[in-house]
């Protein structure tokens, strides 16, 4: 490919990008927010948006334009939020004199984890594989509709489906 098309090609991906990036910042918001309280304390909402829009604008080049910008956004989200955990589990823990430290509480976000594996459970078998695959596994549309033998037209409506049965089941409160 001529350098200078390579060129143009990417900066008007980035233009693209950064057309659509105000239409989709209130809803990765909501998701962000919703991620981070699922996540337990510590997790800024706020910042992890900031970094998901500035990893967006910086490796622009991998995104296509011919695709929904939304989902791109909202794997860069969740694969941060991993990596952020992962980074907090390698951080040495702080010394503590086990004579003034109160009992341990429960793990933040153990029981909405309970909860959504009992959401999950309920979903029919081929939108819990789809949507396991998908968001647990990081496989891409096209990759779990050749595993399965699906079109990518069914594998994308058996997500939404399933993030729909999961969105319109209400959790249970956490006792205060």
């Amino acid at each position: 490919m001529d350098p200078g098309l390579a060129l143009e090609a990417e900066i008007d991906r980035e233009e693209t990008l950064r057309g659509r990036l105000p239409a989709e910042l209130p809803a990765l918001r909501a998701f962000v927010a919703r991620l981070a309280r699922g996540a337990g304390g510590g997790v800024d909402a706020e910042d992890l948006v900031q970094e998901v829009v500035t990893r967006a604008l910086r490796y622009a080049r991998s995104f296509d334009p011919e695709r929904a910008l939304g989902p791109w956004l909202r794997r860069s989200a969740v694969r941060r939020l991993i990596d952020w955990r992962r980074q907090r589990q390698r951080e040495p823990e702080m010394l503590i004199d086990p004579t003034s430290a109160p009992a341990p509480a429960r793990e933040p976000g153990i029981d909405l984890r309970e909860q959504v594996a009992r959401l999950m459970r309920r979903l029919p078998e081929h939108e819990r594989e789809v949507l396991l695959r998908f968001h647990r596994d990081g496989v891409p549309v096209r990759e779990i509709a050749r595993e399965l033998g699906l079109s990518e037209g069914t594998v994308k409506s058996r997500l939404h489906r399933g993030r729909e049965r999961l969105r319109s089941e209400p959790l249970e409160e956490e006792p205060r």
